[in-house]
């Protein structure tokens, strides 16, 4: 007697587990594919946001202006440490951490858009920006003075016009809340220097450039960017070579 055609259970049951093989398999791979994609396209979004903040970061210091008065006491470019602060530790220099704070007056720079599209009246807008245009005073830090209590990362404070005093003055906010540490490094046309104070250098003079280390929360490594300061006559050429500036 002949055996009829046709699939036994046992055969079917192997095919159903080769495919349950095959769907598992590429069920994996459609997952690993899925989040590798979404870890890419964050890795993408946090590096534009640095680049980003590094743009912000760049415009602001590139402002950096110094009358050509001799010790005028209305323009000014200030690097300090804050007080119970600590800049990070640059690899293989002995001259120990670089200013945390920085300070200096400005020209040049644009209107935040709150104040370009505040509709109120001009005592409103005055009221509530403060005063607009002239000679702007900048200061970067990790320090908040007037942010709320839980706000932390790198503020910017700016006052329209400067009035003369670099301890105080404008209002205050968040630039990046993910800064951790930072410290400047001003270059004198030799040499970096640890510390800048436009006062105490009888040039009264811009630093060339400025390198600022900064390290995220989340990040093991510190990042490093470098700002040449376009209204600074400082070259190799024409370096500071007298006064106190570090």
């Amino acid at each position: 007697m002949k055996r009829q055609a046709g699939v036994t259970l046992l055969e079917l049951l192997i095919v159903v587990a080769i495919i349950g093989l095959i769907t598992a398999g590429a069920s994996r791979a459609l997952m690993f594919g899925l989040d590798t994609e979404r870890r890419l396209r964050d890795d993408t979004r946090r590096e534009d946001r640095i680049a980003s903040f590094e743009r912000q970061v760049s415009d602001l210091v590139q402002q950096a202006f110094l009358s050509s008065t001799a010790n005028d006491p209305n323009t000014y470019f200030i690097a300090t440490f804050s007080e119970g602060q600590q800049g990070l530790q640059p690899g293989g220099n002995a001259q120990g951490p670089g200013a945390d704070d920085l300070v200096f007056t400005a020209v040049g720079g644009r209107l935040r858009s709150d104040v370009t599209e505040e509709t109120g009246d001009f005592e409103g807008a005055n009221e509530r920006f403060g005063p607009q245009g002239g000679m702007t005073e900048i200061e970067l830090s990790t320090v908040g003075f007037d942010a709320p209590a839980e706000a932390q990362g790198l503020f910017v404070r700016e006052q329209r016009p400067a009035d003369g005093d670099p301890s105080q003055g404008g209002f205050q906010r968040v630039l990046n809340p993910d800064v951790e540490t930072i410290q400047f490094e001003f270059f004198d046309g030799g040499e970096w220097r640890m510390e800048w104070d436009s006062r105490s250098t009888e040039a009264n003079r811009l630093p060339a450039a400025v390198r600022m280390r900064y390290k995220l929360r989340d990040e093991e490594e510190e990042r490093t960017l470098t700002i040449r300061l376009p209204h600074s006559d400082v070259t190799p050429l024409n370096p500071v070579t007298q006064g106190g500036a570090g």
